[in-house]
């Protein structure tokens, strides 16, 4: 999956607004005397420049990722954890570093690329936009009890939908049909009636159904 293949909860503009929002995000009516007010004015202007560089290695992350330039998106990526581990640019790197992994079939690299965003990125649409993946891959690794906890603990309002169909995916994989099913008509709840995925979850949905009746 390429960078330009994320869905909108994905997209590097969400990331963008993220950062516009919280960089001022100081109080300076708590600030007591001049010196205090320049120290917070300092510690503005840090968090601003450390927020542009980070999109700046970013920036040249993705261009590495447009041209397939291995190395360069091996260093770039390299560089924004290791510098800007909590920034959401750090965790955008690592979502389609996994992403490339597992499309190659290196499933293990994938799922600590995933867990390394989980536990680093501050932004929380990032922290369960990689827990999300990472419990789909446990499942299509055959690990569905991790699988159905992780997703378990999914609760931002616009994964809701998403997560209730891993924990179907990974409830049928545990033979806890009825529970599945549950799961599945939960995610129905939450996703458009024109979508794509709604289309794939209500096939899962029918099977379950198929099976059950031919039983």
């Amino acid at each position: 999956m390429s960078l330009e293949e994320l869905d909108e909860h994905e997209r590097s503009e969400r990331v963008r607004e993220w950062v516009r929002k919280n960089i001022g995000s100081i109080v300076i009516g708590l600030a007591a005397g001049i010196g205090l007010i320049y120290g917070v004015e300092q510690w503005t202007h840090q968090r601003n420049r450390t927020a542009s560089l980070a999109g700046d290695e970013y920036r040249a992350y993705v261009e590495a990722v447009e041209k397939k330039d291995e190395l360069a998106i091996a260093t770039l990526g390299k560089t924004l954890r290791d510098k800007y581990p909590s920034s959401p640019y750090a965790a955008l790197a690592a979502l389609n570093d996994a992403a490339t992994a597992a499309a190659a079939g290196k499933n293990d690299e994938a799922l600590a690329s995933l867990a390394w965003a989980e536990a680093n990125v501050t932004m929380p649409e990032l922290k369960e936009l990689a827990m999300l993946r990472r419990a789909r891959l446990l499942v299509a690794t055959g690990k569905a009890e991790e699988a159905l906890a992780l997703a378990t603990r999914i609760a931002a309002e616009g994964y809701k939908a998403l997560a209730a169909e891993v924990r179907g995916d990974a409830l049928l994989a545990l033979k806890r049909a009825d529970e599945a099913a549950t799961a599945y008509d939960e995610a129905l709840v939450g996703l458009d009636a024109a979508s794509a995925r709604r289309e794939l979850v209500e096939m899962k949905r029918n099977d379950l159904a198929t099976a059950k009746a031919g039983s």
